[in-house]
């Protein structure tokens, strides 16, 4: 027969408290400084949508045809394009040895 255990004797158990982690610690694996550049380029993303979303709604209450939004949108796009492609300091780069150009192209 089993007997139960004497209530007589002191039984100490120590509860060991383990921190609990929070939720998402499994998923969560990168530094805190990364997370937070994700979450402002993110919002970034939203605030730059957002804004041509409302200028081309602006555009198109003035009574411009489609075509023209269009065009109007892209243009910061292609002005990059251009500009990047004109520039002389990127002309010259193509053609002489970088070290040069960054020598010569400080301002002094």
């Amino acid at each position: 027969m089993a007997s139960a255990p004497n209530s007589s004797e002191s039984t100490t158990t120590q509860d060991i408290v383990v921190p609990e982690k929070p939720a998402f610690s499994g998923m969560l694996h990168l530094p805190r400084n990364v997370y937070l550049l994700l979450f402002f380029t993110l919002g970034k993303g939203f605030q730059l949508s957002i804004s041509a979303l409302t200028l081309n709604y602006y555009v198109h209450s003035l009574g411009y045809r489609p075509d023209f939004i269009g065009v109007f949108s892209a243009m910061p796009a292609i002005g990059a394009l251009i500009g990047s492609r004109i520039s002389p300091f990127v002309v010259l780069w193509q053609q002489v040895d970088p070290c040069t150009i960054l020598k010569y192209s400080r301002y002094e």
